[in-house]
């Protein structure tokens, strides 16, 4: 049986919905990207403190059993050349205590794993769509981080 192939295509845009005149959306995306850099860079150092301040608890748990098992392995994952191709904001709802914020994020990124000590030999990129939920209380957190599509990709 053959299957039809779907190519996803990746742009870089913002979808406006009714946003505060207040919320500014450029420097909400510097966040958002900065998040998910932090994200990827304390998994792949193993910055068990860094990602507890920066994820909700159950996403940091989930997190804190991969990078456990990784090293319990004597490997470590590698996140490189990261790129984020789209960023759309989906939904936004402002309550009294916290600001939740809905966004679809493409990203493109060198995604493999090593075993301690050895260089990095294998580059493996994937395109992956998340559907994230960034919410300020005090600091922006990740609260929620679902996969939406993940492929591999050929360089």
């Amino acid at each position: 049986m053959e299957t039809e192939k779907q190519e996803v295509k990746l742009t870089k845009t913002i979808v406006k919905i009714d946003l505060p005149k207040s919320f500014d959306e450029k420097k909400f995306y510097d966040i958002a990207k900065k998040l998910y850099y932090d994200v990827q860079k304390g998994f792949m150092d193993f910055e068990y403190d860094k990602l507890k301040l920066i994820l909700n608890d159950n996403i940091y748990n989930q997190f804190e059993k991969q990078m456990k098992s990784l090293q319990n392995s004597g490997r470590r994952a590698i996140r490189d050349n990261i790129e984020i191709k789209d960023f759309k904001i989906t939904k936004f709802v402002d309550n009294i205590n916290n600001i939740l914020v809905t966004v679809n994020m493409g990203i493109v990124e060198d995604k493999y794993t090593i075993k301690i000590g050895e260089p990095h030999k294998v580059n493996c990129r994937y395109e992956t769509y998340y559907e994230i939920v960034f919410k300020k209380s005090n600091d922006w957190i990740i609260e929620s981080l679902n996969l939406i599509n993940s492929r591999s990709k050929k360089n």
